[in-house]
């Protein structure tokens, strides 16, 4: 983060989607690496009691990974989300069965957040979204809903899909950055994206089984001073 910043002369914002905002969070909670302020897209903690009567089949799924990363030596791309590497999708495994992410769930994090949910999200749902969330001190956490209303033609709000849409899947990260600035508040953004060459000095993406996507329309946000 230091490295960004002298680099810039500016604010770092990290930007993370599903495993990559849970990244994010963890960076947050580190005084060494903590930016100036996150985005976290589709982010949940996933134990399967968040799931209700998927809860079952959830679990299971996360019971079969060590065996079957044993067998094959990853995630096979006929699995959930797969190809994916072994350790990480253990990591991802341990975390549905117990509930427990590699960062601490008690409020701590005071750097500003905007929580972007995606309105047709089948892999979050609202109870392991404010899980998430709990790691942030109330006041520092903005959310926002991507849903079919703030889609162009082609968009796509579902965990996975609303990166790999042809016209969402290359402005997303353009357009959280104008929405989150960090010191401003009360902004209403028109969204109409920017090309990705003009994106704001100093944000950095985390990434982790996606790239990032974009909005059309309007929407009214505000950031706590």
């Amino acid at each position: 983060m230091a490295a960004a910043r002298a680099r810039t002369g500016g604010p770092v914002l990290v930007i993370g989607h599903s495993l990559g905002a849970q990244l994010a969070a963890l960076a947050a909670q580190r005084s060494d690496h903590r930016p100036d302020g996150i985005v976290a897209i589709g982010a949940s903690v996933p134990w399967f009691r968040h799931y209700g009567r998927r809860a079952v089949p959830f679990a299971a799924l996360a019971a079969s990974v060590r065996p079957v990363t044993a067998v094959v030596g990853h995630w096979p791309r006929q699995g959930f989300a797969g190809p994916t590497p072994r350790t990480l999708m253990r990591q991802w495994a341990r975390m549905v069965l117990t509930g427990r992410p590699p960062f601490d769930l008690d409020g701590s994090i005071r750097v500003r957040a905007l929580m972007v949910r995606l309105g047709d999200d089948e892999l979050v749902t609202d109870q392991a979204a404010a899980a998430y969330e709990a790691a942030f001190f109330r006041d520092v956490v903005t959310r926002w809903t991507y849903d079919e209303s703030c889609c162009p033609a082609g968009g796509d709000a579902t965990h996975l899909g609303w990166s790999r849409a042809p016209v969402t899947g290359r402005y997303l990260p353009c357009i959280v950055v104008q929405l989150a600035p960090p010191g401003r508040s009360d902004r209403r953004i028109p969204c109409r994206p920017r090309p990705l060459g003009r994106q704001r000095p100093g944000s950095t993406t985390a990434k982790s089984d996606s790239r990032p996507s974009g909005s059309s329309g309007r929407i009214t946000t505000e950031f706590p001073d």
